[in-house]
């Protein structure tokens, strides 16, 4: 029954995947809304936001102050397995960085392996790390409740 109710749902991305997104968006935003930290004063967590800087990229996930420009604190993509969409989602994270000096952290979540990337600009490379050190909190910890594969199995 929910495998037939999933195909009548369209979109340009997969349903596990725009759950993901909807579990940071949410989840982020509780962080940054509760906490007393004023360095999260203001900013909010959107997802599919456009970023002129960058060609117009969408972000899956970005974290920024709506207020002013050059705010963008965090880009974060979501992606399967797929050795392809993974290059494309580290390209397109790669060029964020070239264009933001301001972005402090970019991860990539391999959903389908449950892994984390982090960019270092430092390194200008990725390590597997799901810890923000901007946000003080670890990402995966934000999504580990969830397991959507398993929702539209017969």
């Amino acid at each position: 029954m929910a495998k037939q109710a999933q195909k009548g749902l369209s979109g340009n991305a997969a349903i596990p995947h725009q759950i993901h997104i909807a579990y940071l968006v949410t989840n982020i935003n509780n962080n940054l809304f509760f906490s007393k930290n004023l360095k999260f004063k203001n900013n909010i967590c959107s997802a599919e936001t456009k970023v002129p800087k960058v060609d117009n990229k969408q972000p899956d996930v970005l974290i920024f102050d709506p207020r002013t420009s050059n705010s963008e604190k965090i880009w974060i993509e979501v992606c399967k397995k797929q050795r392809g969409l993974l290059q494309g989602d580290k390209d397109k994270i790669n060029l964020a960085f070239k264009r933001l000096p301001h972005l402090k952290e970019g991860f990539i979540f391999v959903y389908e392996r449950n892994e984390w990337l982090k960019y270092r600009r430092t390194k200008m490379d990725f390590i597997r790390s799901s810890k923000s050190t901007w946000l003080g909190l670890d990402l995966a910890d934000l999504v580990n409740t969830i397991h959507p594969q398993s929702w539209f199995k017969p």
